[in-house]
């Protein structure tokens, strides 16, 4: 392979549009060598690094008409990590050198990485772009997001409310399967999210077992993103999120207030020197903690970058052109994403290509679908960026499948035959390059069923579930959900309440010279315990020298006192219960201890 000589550095950092321009007209000459046929294919490639980082190590550039897709993700990582560095220039880390940022160079050199990606088409500012992040909308249009404020929301307001309808994100897809989701930011802003997509605000969730609508399980704000970067470290160990949003405000905090010069030894070159320390520390994370280590992928962009002491012009290249770094399980080594995507990505070199451009740009909002498709999940609903989940991050052939059994399930048997029955529904299951043409789910070694979705009675126990879906290239996937049948719980036996007793009484008087009677019925209600109730209703009916039905609630000594009417018939007085009616507990008359009492005049 020819080698081009080393470029010898300007005595004073050019600007970002400067070597943007440079870089435009740094031709390179790789070979493509196909070692099977013997052809050697020349391929002409524009570099889309400055001139600190090593074309050599870039090593995945195709030639014209190779079409390179993501490898399998055979193995989906257990969790992703994506960072958002505010205000973070390409020119910015490059300028530092492997030595003044030694941690973005690692996922330089061990990654997947452009240095020449793009923001949202329209805004180039921090809320606008983080919402396109986590939703993978753009702003604009009947399609996009439409949230252009860049302050703390007002009380109670979400991006719903303002979009009109419902918008889901990331979080939903990663909560709603059942994953742990984690956001920590250090602005305030940032509450926009906690809002949106709290137990008030986030949508019911109908994908299997019901999680709640909260799909944010922690945000943290810290002003402090030292405390923060602590705070994520702790959460990671103690009980990791599968998928995790951390925002670093510190290159956007110092670049307002000392502008966005690059150059080593500037304030913000500090604050970006600070923010690779952070990364230092995730990276360590991840290194020496075994559930971490080999299942994490890491994903670091940015909202925006900047010029002078501003970024809101998205006409400007130093403004809409960020990085996009991809780092562990899943990608390849010292790769150039668009090198890995020449299919589905074109570079844009100085460009700012419109949302209808084909091929499209990297921009930040592939981050969310990026995220599900390492985690194995599907995209996000109604998002437009990167929905089909192409962005690969390593080379190879055909794609394998994603295999998706649904969450996990768990009932009781409610009605004590030893089962229940469930559904299990694999039709979230998807191939990037492809279609599934099998379905086998399986159990214990056999097979229980061969269609998407199937409904089948498990016993009580626990019950692993494998779903293997086959693509059309003869690729499987794999995923497992746990059914669980608990045992049946035979419920407490009723509280009853019954009658304690009937204590007839009698009244005379004289009306007009003549005699008049009435009974006197009191009916004591009692429970099994023979406790004295309150409030219970007793229905209940006279007959002999009158006839009546009567209804009346026991006093607080658990009494209902029955009067008949006044009458010269001065016979025989019978007071019958027919009913008596409680919330929470059953009437039994077979304990009464009287049903009818009489009292004669």
């Amino acid at each position: 392979m020819p080698k081009r000589a080393p470029r010898k550095r300007q005595p004073h950092p050019l600007s970002l549009h400067a070597k943007i321009a440079h870089t435009y007209a740094w031709l390179m000459v790789w070979t493509y060598a196909d070692f099977v046929l013997g052809v050697i294919i020349g391929a002409t490639v524009f570099s889309l690094f400055p001139p600190t980082v090593t074309p050599g190590a870039l090593r995945a550039y195709a030639a014209p008409g190779v079409t390179m897709a993501a490898t399998a993700v055979a193995s989906p990582s257990a969790y992703v990590i994506y960072v958002s560095v505010d205000g973070l220039r390409p020119d910015a880390v490059t300028n530092l050198g492997p030595a003044g940022a030694p941690n973005f160079y690692r996922l330089i050199n061990e990654g997947a990485t452009t240095l020449n990606a793009r923001t949202d088409y329209d805004y180039t500012i921090t809320l606008p772009n983080h919402v396109t992040m986590a939703t993978g909308r753009g702003v604009n249009g009947s399609n996009g997001h439409n949230w252009t404020l860049n302050s703390d929301p007002a009380p109670g307001q979400t991006i719903h409310s303002n979009k009109g309808s419902y918008v889901a994100s990331v979080f939903d897809v990663a909560h709603d399967n059942g994953r742990r989701t984690g956001l920590l930011a250090s602005k305030t802003k940032f509450s926009l999210f906690d809002t949106s997509y709290d137990a008030a605000n986030g949508a019911p969730d109908t994908t299997g077992t019901d999680n709640g609508r909260d799909k944010i399980d922690t945000y943290v704000y810290n002003g402090s993103t030292a405390n923060l970067t602590s705070r994520f470290i702790n959460d990671m160990n103690a009980n990791p999120y599968h998928f995790s949003f951390v925002h670093f405000a510190d290159p956007d905090t110092v670049g307002h207030a000392n502008g966005w010069n690059p150059t080593p030894g500037s304030a913000y070159s500090n604050a970006v020197k600070t923010v690779d320390g952070y990364l230092g520390q995730i990276l360590q994370l991840i290194d020496s903690n075994s559930t971490l280590n080999g299942n994490t992928t890491l994903i670091v962009s940015a909202d925006h970058g900047g010029s002078g002491g501003d970024h809101s012009n998205a006409t400007l290249p130093e403004d809409y052109t960020i990085p996009f770094f991809a780092w562990g399980k899943n990608t390849a080594a010292a790769a150039e994403l668009y090198g890995l995507n020449p299919a589905s990505r074109l570079d844009p070199f100085t460009g700012r290509p419109t949302y209808g451009a084909t091929p499209q740009p990297i921009r930040n909002g592939d981050a969310g679908n990026l995220a599900l498709y390492l985690l194995a999940l599907p995209p996000i609903p109604t998002s437009f960026i990167n929905a089909s989940q192409d962005l690969a991050l390593t080379a190879g052939g055909p794609t394998s499948p994603v295999a998706n059994a649904g969450p996990d399930q768990s009932k009781t048997d409610t009605d004590n035959t030893g089962s229940e029955t469930f559904t299990l529904d694999g039709s979230g299951s998807f191939d990037p390059d492809g279609t599934i043409t099998a379905y086998e789910w399986s159990e214990g070694g056999s097979t229980i069923a061969t269609t998407p979705t199937f409904s089948r009675d498990f016993a009580v126990g626990s019950h692993s579930v494998y779903l293997t879906v086959t693509d059309d290239s003869g690729l499987t996937s794999l995923d497992t959900a746990v059914v669980t049948v608990n045992p049946y719980v035979a419920p407490p036996p009723a509280t009853t309440i019954h009658v304690g007793g009937i204590t007839m009484g009698k009244e005379t008087t004289i009306r007009g010279k003549k005699p008049y009677c009435r009974a006197i019925a009191a009916v004591a209600i009692v429970n099994q315990d023979n406790a004295s109730i309150k409030s219970a209703n007793v229905m209940g009916q006279w007959a002999g020298s009158v006839t009546a039905t009567a209804s009346l609630s026991t006093n607080r000594n658990g009494v209902a006192t029955f009067r008949s009417s006044w009458t010269q018939n001065c016979g025989v007085f019978t007071f019958t219960v027919a009913d008596v009616v409680l919330a929470g507990y059953v009437y039994d008359p077979s304990l009464n201890v009287a049903t009818t009492a009489s009292i004669s005049f």
